[in-house]
């Protein structure tokens, strides 16, 4: 079972990428109008989940001027994303501070995530 880790674990990285940007080239490509408004900077915000970088690539959305752009800075939708925004800074925080040396903050941040 330990041979199989370490080739999972290394294929899981090279194909995750690809897989995440390739849902985000689905997603804009639909007739929704904010997500095909936003098909530059969707792949940024799904391929770069892991790292913390959607937080930037969503700032980017919101600077986008015209009406669309009010689908993700009004109302419920506005807040769920801000709610998920703190959630992954602050999962992200945890898992470079404390989840080195305790497994619930690891798990804690890991889920923020």
């Amino acid at each position: 079972m330990h041979l199989a880790v370490r080739p999972a674990g290394l294929s899981a990285a090279l194909l995750a990428p690809g897989v995440t940007s390739y849902t985000a080239a689905l997603l804009s490509r639909t007739a929704v109008p904010a997500w095909n408004d936003a098909h530059r900077e969707l792949p940024f915000v799904f391929t770069g989940s892991a790292a913390a970088a959607e937080v930037v690539a969503s700032r980017l959305i919101d600077r986008r001027p015209g009406f669309v752009t009010e689908a993700y800075t009004t109302g419920r939708p506005h807040r769920l994303r801000k709610a998920s925004e703190y959630l992954t800074l602050g999962g992200a925080v945890t898992a470079m501070s404390l989840a080195r040396r305790n497994r619930v903050a690891a798990a804690v941040g890991g889920l923020a995530c």
